[in-house]
């Protein structure tokens, strides 16, 4: 518990630094530390995680989880907003806060807390392999074929094979055998530690607390679907397998983190919906301290 307190000192630390930077230093202050997560701390976590990981079939869940989610609930809203009336802008706002999950900023730290080390390698599996292919090929498409864009596949696949942690994930895969330096470790494994208090920060300064009050029934829809829908559909299916690996306890709890911080930041910047994502992504954040301690009680 003492961890998960940890983990919401952090995120409040980045909303007090919100109320007393300017909105430009926000930015600013924010865009760095997305960029140290993205190109040095979690590239730093894959090499201390995957580094002689066991390559065996219980990888196969985190994947398939990752993919199966993403592509039932996608679905699901769209045959919900058919029924519902909901128009094209919030058919794709409802699938970028709902079909993509947090798997990095906020699941790994998570996984950490309440896992351990041994739950860290499901969980980067589950995010490099899983969310972040997932938002590079479906999560582009979408939003360019809501944007009239054309679609540069070739751009994509170069942007998935560039993407530092995917480089760092192939390493680990291709090299099993390499034992890093004592000092080269202890680098990796300091710099690797830096990624929750970072990200955590980084998605405190850019909460958005307050509720659209012609969007409110949208938001509580898409929070229950994300938060407590999806995982507790997962445990049936699993239980009904007869599954109950630590990778596939580790899936189902990635699954139930909060919408994906990047694409929302994707939608708001192509103007869709912004209040009602940027809102939605705030909320469950917050709401993520509540509902994944009785998920992992559940589980």
């Amino acid at each position: 518990m003492t961890k998960l307190f940890i983990l919401l000192f952090f995120l409040l630390a980045g909303v007090i630094l919100q109320k007393f930077l300017s909105t430009s230093l926000q930015k600013k202050l924010s865009y760095y530390l997305n960029r140290f997560v993205i190109y040095i701390s979690l590239p730093a976590m894959v090499l201390v995680y995957l580094n002689h990981i066991e390559l065996n079939s219980s990888l196969i869940i985190p994947i398939a989880t990752a993919w199966g989610v993403s592509i039932f609930s996608s679905v699901l809203i769209y045959l919900f907003s058919k029924v519902i009336g909901y128009s094209k802008e919030m058919l794709i706002a409802l699938i970028i806060v709902i079909s993509f999950t947090n798997s990095s900023f906020l699941g790994i730290p998570f996984t950490k807390v309440f896992f351990a080390d041994e739950g860290v390698s499901y969980a980067i599996i589950y995010d490099q392999l899983g969310s972040f292919l997932i938002l590079s090929t479906f999560g582009v498409t979408i939003l360019a074929m809501y944007s009239a864009k054309s679609l540069n596949f070739t751009k994509i696949i170069i942007k998935v094979l560039t993407f530092p942690s995917f480089i760092a994930l192939v390493f680990v895969l291709l090299f099993q055998d390499i034992n890093y330096p004592a000092w080269l470790f202890n680098i990796l494994t300091a710099l690797s530690n830096m990624l929750a208090p970072t990200a955590l920060i980084s998605i405190g300064l850019n909460l958005v607390i307050k509720i659209p009050k012609d969007e409110i029934i949208s938001i509580i829809i898409a929070l229950f679907l994300k938060l407590i829908v999806t995982p507790l559909t997962l445990i049936a299916l699993f239980k009904f397998l007869g599954i109950n690996s630590l990778s596939a306890k580790v899936s189902i709890f990635e699954s139930a983190m909060a919408p994906m911080v990047t694409a929302c930041m994707l939608a708001i910047m192509a103007n869709i919906k912004p209040r009602f994502v940027a809102t939605t992504l705030g909320y469950g954040i917050i709401l993520s301290f509540i509902t994944l301690p009785l998920i992992y009680l559940v589980i």
